[in-house]
């Protein structure tokens, strides 16, 4: 079996609904302004997973303005006080947690 090199639109979901969740911000609302720090966790978290996709893609997925956004997004905050990195460790274990069943808990 082969790994994927980019994610499904269902695993994008997912990204993105476990980062609202840690951010406390609306799913439905992915990609307004206010949802910003879910997307820079659900794009932190795919990076970790995905390694091989294209940031770009995967920034153009979620919502961000320009291609190259979504990594510059990214770098920025993780120089903020807000960042958690326990976020993106929480939206990884969502990712993985078909891959490795319990263990990803």
């Amino acid at each position: 079996m082969t790994e994927a090199t980019f994610p499904t639109a269902d695993e994008i979901a997912k990204a993105i609904v476990a980062a609202c969740k840690c951010t406390g911000e609306n799913p439905l609302m992915a990609f307004a302004p206010e949802t910003l720090r879910a997307r820079h966790y659900a794009l932190d978290a795919l990076t970790a997973v995905f390694p091989e996709a294209r940031k770009i893609g995967l920034s153009k997925c979620l919502g961000y303005k320009t291609p190259k956004a979504g990594t510059t997004h990214v770098y920025i905050s993780k120089r903020t006080p807000w960042w958690r990195e326990e976020f993106t460790d929480e939206v990884v274990g969502v990712l993985v947690a078909e891959q490795y069943g319990e263990q990803a808990q």
